[in-house]
């Protein structure tokens, strides 16, 4: 008995037709009807009913189809096994990215994946914030790296690293030569967001701080990439907040300052559990990197 024979015999009992087998299977009907016939003789069962035009299982066939399932599925499992061990695995395996901004965790991710595993082809598709959780909703992507966690219950998510928040000031505003602010002394200023549709996981950030310090954030103004919040700010058209690592995006025209609230937005990976090698490769090696990060800030 044979992998092709288990596996010919596999997809025969899927299609229910020899020529649409052999055609799948770039084979002709004969060889396809002798490999079953091989199989047959092996087992001394009868697998197949051949007394009508498509194919019908017998009981015997349909309990041996549940065997080959197993049987294909370990076989699968022992070849990419052996082939991560050799470093020849090899697939295509797809990344949704912000399109508004750098994300220097997914940078580091697919770094290692590329120098780990050189067979693996990485394909990046950028969106704006919320299309790229929807990317992630519908299975547009293998994997999502975006901020805050995933909406659906349906998704995996594993967070790469946490961004402290810090208040966005003008650099002649009043408060910009302090050191710490708390997020209630800017209750009276003019508040200015990322836009829900571009990144609702910010927006909602910044309204359920607000919350958080008994009033009601006054917006603004809904920007749609970093780019143009900064400089609203910077033009004094008003005051944000903003993930920590935002601070290299501008010069000496906007100041941050840390705040005494806690505000935090997990960086995430986020996929669909589907359960192949690959998945489980790359979510891997995102677990070495967060113990990679872990081991360096206890250092």
């Amino acid at each position: 008995m044979t992998i092709s024979q288990i596996y010919n015999f596999y997809i025969l009992a899927k299609t229910g037709n020899f020529t649409r087998t052999s055609q799948q299977l770039y084979i002709t009907q004969p060889t396809l009807s002798k490999s079953i016939s091989s199989l047959e003789d092996e087992l001394k069962v009868r697998l197949i009913d051949r007394t009508t035009r498509n194919v019908k299982l017998t009981p015997a066939g349909e309990c041996f189809l549940q065997s080959c399932e197993k049987i294909l599925e370990e076989y699968q499992s022992g070849v990419d096994r052996a082939r991560t061990a050799a470093g020849l695995l090899k697939g295509n395996i797809s990344f949704g990215l912000p399109s508004e901004q750098y994300q220097p965790q997914a940078i580091r991710l697919l770094r290692k994946i590329h120098d780990k595993y050189p067979g693996i082809k990485t394909l990046l598709h950028f969106f704006p914030g919320s299309g790229l959780l929807r990317a992630a909703d519908h299975g547009g992507v293998d994997f999502a790296i975006a901020s805050g966690r995933a909406r659906n219950d349906k998704l995996s998510y594993l967070p790469l690293c946490h961004r402290e928040g810090v208040a966005v000031l003008p650099s002649d505003h009043p408060l910009a030569n302090r050191t710490q602010l708390s997020f209630s002394e800017l209750r009276y200023e003019d508040i200015i967001t990322m836009s829900y549709k571009t990144s609702s996981a910010e927006f909602d950030a910044i309204v359920g701080l607000g919350i958080q310090c008994g009033f009601s954030p006054h917006v603004v103004h809904e920007a749609t990439t970093i780019s143009e919040l900064l400089m609203l700010v910077a033009a004094g058209r008003g005051v944000s907040v903003l993930k920590d690592n935002y601070r290299a995006a501008t010069g000496n025209q906007v100041v941050f300052i840390p705040l005494k609230e806690h505000f935090s937005l997990d960086e995430c990976l986020i996929w669909q559990d589907r359960g192949t090698q690959l998945q489980k490769l790359v979510i891997e090696l995102a677990g070495e990197l967060i113990a990679e990060d872990s081991q360096a800030s206890l250092e």
